[in-house]
């Protein structure tokens, strides 16, 4: 799910460190805007996110 989203978005995905991904404080913040758009979409379309992914 999380591949397809990146494909869509034109994101080219970049690994960091498994036991500090806080290192990365702009991905992170980046993370829990994504999160809460797409928690929020899913919301008031009443409808579930892999709906909309696989939209």
């Amino acid at each position: 799910m999380f591949e397809k989203l990146c494909q869509m978005l034109s994101i080219k995905k970049t690994q960091s460190s498994a036991r500090h991904p806080q290192g990365n404080s702009q991905f992170e913040h980046f993370n829990l805007t994504l999160l809460l758009m797409v928690e929020l979409t899913a919301f008031t379309s009443k409808t579930t996110v892999t709906c909309i992914l696989d939209a």
